[in-house]
């Protein structure tokens, strides 16, 4: 997540809208997966583990987070997809969110909306809502036309999905529902 929105370093901007969010939320389970700074070849752990009051751990992980190597998000999502509705689900609970926030290419997969096709087809648990929120953060027209195919595919499968452009740090502000919890199905029919 390299380069600025705005005058903030996009990572910066972004940990700063994460942990705030995560810490006014203390009683909703979160986790944290980075994506990058190496490609996944298999399985790889969140950075922060699912549990409630995880505004430290997030503000910890994303404080030793740099904005270099390779950028995995569609790995990334196909592993946090598996990691909330796969076999060996870590979050329990009906209603799940996903965020992902992108701030380039994925430099490690050539066809990105086909890894996550593949993921969300993962979907044994019919009575789980998954909700995905792909946030583009000052990204180019290629990385906005690979985020809306993204979120097309989704909601091919059933998923709610949207996609928000933040290009200037206040667009962050609204990114979170207001008071946590699952986003309102009217953030979805705004969505670009």
């Amino acid at each position: 997540m390299r380069g600025k929105i705005g005058n903030k370093p996009k990572l910066a901007a972004v940990e700063a809208e994460v942990v705030s969010h995560v810490k006014d939320t203390p009683n909703l389970g979160t986790a944290l997966r980075l994506a990058g700074p190496s490609c996944s070849s298999g399985y790889r752990k969140p950075d922060v583990h699912f549990a409630e009051d995880n505004g430290d751990n997030f503000e910890n992980a994303l404080e030793h987070a740099k904005p270099s190597g390779n950028l995995d998000f569609a790995r990334a999502l196909s592993q946090a997809v598996n990691d909330l509705i796969g076999p060996q689900k870590a979050a329990s609970g009906k209603s799940k969110s996903v965020y992902l926030f992108v701030g380039g290419r994925d430099t490690c997969s050539s066809r990105p909306v086909e890894v996550v096709k593949q993921a969300l087809h993962l979907r044994p648990y019919k009575d789980v809502e998954l909700t995905l929120k792909f946030v583009g953060i000052k990204v180019p027209p290629e990385v906005r036309e690979i985020l809306r195919a993204t979120r097309k595919e989704a909601k091919k499968l059933g998923y709610d999905a949207a996609v928000v452009y933040a290009n200037k740090p206040s667009d962050l502000d609204d990114v979170f529902p207001e008071g946590g919890g699952r986003p309102s199905r009217d953030q979805y029919n705004k969505s670009d």
